[in-house]
């Protein structure tokens, strides 16, 4: 997304939503403080410690209104991106050569960089809303 900003592609402003909502998903994901669950042993000698994924509710409640906002064809796209980021990663040539009847390099980046603009302005248009 960084490499789509810096080349003019995603709006400033679309930017910053893509990131306020990256930073969403830290806060949410909390950190367990020492709490650590073997089966049925647990580990607690932390003292003064959060509840398990102690996050921020109301970073979900972002993550989750702007989730709940996307199109099925935006929700998948971006469910692919996430799990993506555990497999190889290929360019945007790769996907859109995979997602679009398109072969050549230029054509199939146009394609996906198109689908990723979609996507973050749809991410933007939640977190601009009050």
């Amino acid at each position: 997304m960084h490499e789509l900003y810096r080349e003019g592609h995603i709006p400033e402003e679309h930017y910053v939503s893509a990131q306020r909502f990256l930073q969403d998903v830290r806060k949410f994901h909390g950190h367990s403080h020492g709490v650590v669950q073997y089966g049925e042993r647990v580990q607690s000698s932390y003292k003064d410690r959060l509840p398990v994924l102690g996050g921020r509710p109301d970073a979900f409640r972002r993550m989750q209104k702007m989730l709940d906002g996307l199109y099925a064809h935006d929700r998948g796209l971006f469910n692919y991106l996430v799990r993506q980021k555990e497999l190889a990663r290929g360019s945007l040539s790769d996907l859109g050569r995979m997602w679009s009847g398109y072969t050549t390099n230029k054509t199939t980046r146009a394609y996906m960089t198109g689908r990723v603009a979609s996507l973050v302005a749809s991410m933007h248009e939640s977190y601009s809303e009050p």
